[in-house]
Order: structure tokens, then sequence, then C-alpha cells
């Protein structure tokens, strides 16, 4: 009793307390039976308005569950939008592999996430566990795939004559332009669940301003973007100087300068659709410069990881065997490389694990999140 009348609102000159509460929709039959059992209470039920501050519940599968954990850093969506989980986990767990980029990392988290996964009995810990799982074991594949482990190259170790002649991505200089791809294609992502969004709210013709910037920027990618990248890539019907690529210039752009609002006048939407082109174009190049850091943070990584290599074997001179020098001499050398081993790769995998969960979540709340129209509440069910 003091509970409810400290939370309810009093009415009637105090002969009547009113409360206001939320329940799902599946459970809303059993909500009525409840109250149904106390003759002394009167309730109205509707849906959620627009117009009000409704309380958010996620429910995902079970691969983006574990991301819930992520957004919720920032934000949970509003209701009646659209919940970018989903959407955004392959590319967080993607980019965390990207940015700690070694294949001995990644084994290593792996096996810290099973442990914890074993210890956990549900809840947060077993979400984080799980997520750990899956950002080690992406970042295992992906550290193979750039022939890294532990700082040290595996096509010199498979005696290849380098990486260009091995079958492993060169990482330091093949994935500048590759990391800036994967911008563009997050980007071009959200700009699309943004259009599927307005079109929900809205409908299909309040979108066409931002359909036409689409068109516009996948055009410019498929034909000039794709073979900047790989000459191998060209589409032959579809290239800065063919028909198809002018016609789709053309409709993007009466999309976004002459339709962006289909209830004003042309002239001022010709105006406005100018100033926002402006505004796209210089925040675009923001958002897709913001990507190197992906290139980055992955080879900083690396090249810390391979100095510490260097000064374990320079340092005490296990490279250069027992030679005149005793066993114990030897063995000696090999302790200390050891302890250098340990010390540098912990600190490193410790380093390099914060800047692989903070960065790609950066990319998340900023460039993702804002092409892709996100609406934040601050209330969770």
């Amino acid at each position: 009793n003091v509970k409810i009348h400290g939370t309810a609102s009093e009415a009637a000159d105090g002969r009547l307390v009113v409360l206001e509460g939320w329940a799902e929709e599946d459970k809303s039959q059993e909500v009525d039976k409840l109250l149904d059992e106390y003759s002394g209470v009167i309730y109205l039920k509707r849906n959620p308005e627009p117009e009000d501050d409704t309380p958010v519940k996620l429910k995902n599968n079970r691969f983006a569950r574990m991301f819930e954990m992520i957004g919720a850093m920032y934000a949970l969506p509003k209701y009646g939008t659209m919940d970018l989980t989903p959407f955004f986990a392959p590319f967080y767990m993607l980019f965390f592999a990207i940015c700690l980029n070694d294949a001995g990392y990644g084994a290593i988290l792996t096996l810290i996430g099973l442990v914890l996964l074993k210890k956990s009995s549900g809840g947060f810990m077993k979400q984080a566990a799980w997520l750990t799982v899956f950002c080690g074991g992406a970042t295992t594949l992906f550290g193979f795939y750039t022939g890294s482990l532990f700082g040290m190259s595996i096509p010199d170790m498979l005696g290849y004559e380098s990486i260009a002649a091995s079958p492993f991505l060169d990482f330091q200089n093949q994935f500048f332009t590759l990391a800036l791809a994967l911008g563009v294609v997050q980007i071009l992502f959200g700009m699309l669940l943004n259009i599927c969004l307005q079109t929900k709210l809205f409908g299909f013709t309040s979108t066409f301003g931002l359909l036409g910037w689409f068109i516009i920027l996948l055009s410019g990618c498929l034909a000039v973007g794709l073979p900047m990248l790989n000459e191998s890539l060209v589409i032959s019907w579809f290239t800065a100087s063919s028909p198809a690529f002018y016609a789709a210039m053309g409709v993007g752009a009466v999309l976004m300068l002459l339709l962006n609002n289909i209830k004003r006048n042309p002239l001022i939407n010709l105006g406005s659709g100018l100033w926002d082109a402006y505004n796209n174009i210089t925040g675009l190049l923001s958002d897709v410069l913001s990507y190197i850091r992906l290139f980055a943070i992955g080879l900083s990584g690396g090249v810390l990881a391979l100095v510490f290599n260097n000064l374990a074997m320079g340092l005490t001179g296990v490279s250069e065997g027992i030679g005149d020098g005793s066993i114990v001499g030897f063995i000696g050398k090999v302790i200390g490389a050891a302890i250098i081993l340990i010390i540098g790769h912990g600190i490193n995998l410790f380093m390099s694990t914060i800047s692989s969960f903070v960065h790609p979540m950066r990319l998340t709340f900023v460039e993702f999140f804002k092409n892709a129209g996100f609406e934040m509440t601050t209330r969770t069910f």
C-alpha cells in the first residue's frame, strides 16, 4: 500500500488512486485477469502512442542477444523504431577481429571466454562470456587470414618468400583501402535501414531525399569505387561513362534536390537539397575516414607484438643458439626470453583488447547509428 501511494497520483479529493503501468502485449490477458480479481480496481488499457515515453524491452535471437550489452552502453532504441542490434552485431565482431588482428591473441581470448562461460551461472556474465568467445574466435580466424601469430609471420614459418606470394592477406599494404571500403558498406547499409524505417513510420514518399542520396552514393561506389578497389570488379555495363550510370545519378539528383519534400515548392526543395548535399558530402567524408582506425589499430598491435619478439630474442641472445656457451646458460637465456615475451605480449594483449573493444563501439555509435537514423529512449521495461 505504501509503494502504491508512493508512485501513484490521487484524484477525487483523495478518494481515488491513479496508477499508470506498462505490460507486454503477449502478457496483456494475464494482467487483465490479475486486475479482475480486485473488485475496487477499474482499469483502462490502450496501445502506446508515438508521443508516449514508452519503456523498451529488446527481443533478439541468441546471436544478437550477446551484443545487446554493447548497444545498451549507448542507449536503447525508441519504442516504435528499429532495434539495430542484429544489424551492427556482425560488423562489431568483424571490427573487433580486425583491430586485434592476431590468431594467438584471439585464441587466448576464446579460452578466457570458455572459462568464464563454465564458471558463470547466467545473466550478464554469461552474455559477456559468449561475446568474448565469439569475438575471440573471429579474431583467431582473421589472424590466420592475415598470417599473424603472436607477432610472428605465418607465411615465413611456412616457407613463402613473401606474403604477396602466399594466400594470406597482406594487411600492411592492402588493408588501408579495404578499411575504407568496409566503412562505405556499413554506412550505405545504415542508410538503407533508415529508408526502411522512414517508410514504415511516415510512408515511402517521405524518404525521397534520403533515397536519392543513397542512389547517388551507391552508383558512385559501383561505377568508380569498385574499379579503384580491384580492376577485376569492374561492371562492364555500369561504368563512370555508361548511360546506366548517368541515368541512376539523374534519378538520384531529382529525388534529392527536387522531391525531398513533395508537399513543398520545388524551388524551396532545390535550396534545401543543395544545403543537405553539402552537409552530406562533408559528413560522409568524415564518416568514411573514421574507419581508417581499423587499419591503424590492427597494424599498431602487430608492430608491438613484433617489437616484443625482437626484444626477447635480441636482448637474451636466444636466436644465436648455444654457441660456445653451456646448456645451463642457454636455458637461462630461454627463461629470460620467456619472461620478456609473457610480460610484453600480456601488456600488448591487454591494451589491444581495450582498443578493439572501444573503437568498433565508437564506429557503431557515431557513424552507423547516425546514418541508420537511430533514436534513443531513456526508459527500460
